[in-house]
């Protein structure tokens, strides 16, 4: 916890935040078996939900520092006002993961490349029109033809 200390108004007040996440074992103990299942080959995906407040960003930030060494890990975040983009957190965690993937040195970003060709197909292409940080490793495409206006933008 943050040491209290005395408040005057001689000097500023400096609180000591522990660095450590505490009272949320059971929480990152699911994050950790969603990890193993996709350190094995499988895919695993976790909403982390709760009230304004409650620590979910600290516990994701705690998360993200644990498994910095073992993967790739992204996440994203929802802003509940903000209606009107409701695919939003996967957007943030999408371009996270470009820009983490087109740092990587050729090689590596050309087997990056084909594993996202392979596994996303045409559907790679809708993704980059979203994403624009994505074209470079799924490639260029077009829309689905015979689309146009709100029923383009309903493909998403």
């Amino acid at each position: 916890m943050a040491q209290q200390e005395k408040i005057d108004d001689s000097a500023p007040v400096c609180l000591r935040i522990p660095e450590r996440l505490f009272g949320r074992e059971r929480e990152l103990a699911v994050l950790k078996q969603a990890w193993a299942l996709c350190r094995s080959g499988r895919s695993a995906s976790v909403m982390v939900l709760g009230q304004a407040g409650v620590g979910k960003t600290a516990l994701v930030q705690e998360f993200r520092r644990m498994v910095a060494q073992d993967g790739i890990f992204v996440s994203g975040k929802f802003d509940s006002l903000v209606r009107e983009a409701p695919y939003e957190p996967l957007v943030e965690a999408f371009r996270q993961l470009a820009k983490r993937l087109l740092a990587e040195n050729e090689e590596s970003l050309n087997v990056w490349k084909r594993k996202l060709q392979k596994a996303l197909g045409q559907g790679g292409f809708l993704l980059a029109e979203l994403i624009p940080e994505l074209r470079y490793l799924v490639g260029q495409g077009s829309r689905v033809e015979g689309r146009e206006g709100s029923e383009a933008e309903q493909q998403y």
